[in-house]
């Protein structure tokens, strides 16, 4: 993405307005904005008040908006400003960051800067779904320029760029360590693999990102056709069938799922089982008809290996009795370099 910083997280601390004259008016001040086209929660009037909080908000967004307009004069590329959350322990201003792009105030930002194209946040707390559904909302799409750098986030990034169709996700201090070391290294290869079918699919409602923890063992959505649970887990149809063989329960995953057809999908990341039932019964039987690993060479799909039952779906399931009911399971095959997997698999009913 080729986009420019106009500002980093402007935001006064520790008051939320300048107390100095003409400024030292604790009276409610009436703005009058000219952009309401850009406020859904401001069509019904052009004018409305604005407590002091927000009376700072519109002058930091005001001047912002003007010195990226004048930067897009001599370099036309997308403008964004980066927020310093307010985080929900804070409820005062003052007590957060006041004046900047907090979700409160993204529209008059949006209204007194029209030459910034989007406000993206720097997320450091853990609520990271929250914050980012704060953000991603009608005309300003999610961009992450910093997070907490760690395993976790290296996780949640695919359930940023699955969920909420992000334009990008970037961990704080990335050049503090080496490739090697930044767990964020085996995501992005990933990622990367699959840039251009992740393209192909936002704003479709054909993706769906994961993220599944210790906290939130599942995740239950619907799908091409199906309900889907995701649930964290290592591979392996013996794991499946309550079977320990000397594993180590795994505590985060992250991924991908992408319905790229008729019942047929490509899922990407690790350590996460996925199990699907037919919204509508047809009093046929549902199992996975292939489940192939690969990866994406030039924007096309290329096999490296098709998986038999027990590497990935178990065939049914063998009689272990794990199998509830019409569904279809599948389990990713783990890594001996623990990397993050792309399959490719169809589903497919039967008498």
């Amino acid at each position: 993405m080729n986009a420019k910083r106009a500002v980093s997280s402007p935001s006064l601390l520790p008051d939320y307005r300048s107390r100095k004259p003409p400024n030292n008016s604790r009276t409610i001040h009436l703005i009058v904005l000219e952009k309401v086209d850009r406020c859904p929660i401001l069509k019904i009037s052009c004018q409305f008040y604005l407590t002091e909080e927000l009376f700072t908000v519109y002058q930091y967004a005001k001047y912002i908006g003007k010195v990226a307009a004048a930067g897009k004069e001599a370099y036309p590329i997308p403008m964004f400003v980066n927020a310093w959350i307010k985080q929900k322990m804070w409820s005062q201003p003052g007590r957060y960051p006041s004046g900047g792009p907090v979700p409160h105030s993204l529209d008059v930002w949006r209204a007194a800067a029209p030459a910034i194209d989007f406000i993206a946040p720097d997320i450091y707390a853990p609520e990271v779904a929250y914050y980012a559904s704060q953000y991603h909302r009608e005309g300003n799409p999610l961009f992450i320029p910093e997070i907490k750098p760690s395993v976790v986030s290296a996780n949640q990034a695919f359930w940023i760029f699955g969920e909420h169709d992000a334009l990008g996700v970037a961990p704080f201090g990335i050049d503090d360590s080496s490739p090697e070391q930044d767990p964020i290294t085996k995501t992005y290869a990933v990622l990367r693999q699959v840039a251009g079918l992740i393209l192909q699919h936002q704003g479709k409602g054909t993706m769906k990102g994961l993220f599944l923890d210790s906290t939130n063992r599942k995740q239950n959505f619907e799908l091409g056709g199906y309900r889907v649970e995701a649930s964290l887990g290592l591979g392996g149809m013996t794991v499946l069938a309550g079977f320990s063989v000397g594993q180590k329960k795994t505590t985060l995953a992250g991924g991908i799922l992408i319905n790229i057809g008729t019942d047929e999908f490509i899922a990407i990341g690790k350590d996460y089982n996925l199990t699907f039932k037919p919204l509508q019964e047809d009093g046929k039987t549902l199992d996975v008809d292939y489940l192939e690993e690969g990866t994406f060479v030039n924007g096309k799909w290329l096999t490296l290996r098709r998986l038999n039952g027990d590497e990935g779906t178990g065939g049914g399931d063998y009689g272990f009795g794990f199998k509830k009911g019409n569904q279809a399971l599948l389990t990713f095959q783990r890594s001996p370099t623990n990397d993050y997997r792309i399959v490719r698999f169809k589903m497919y009913k039967y008498w």
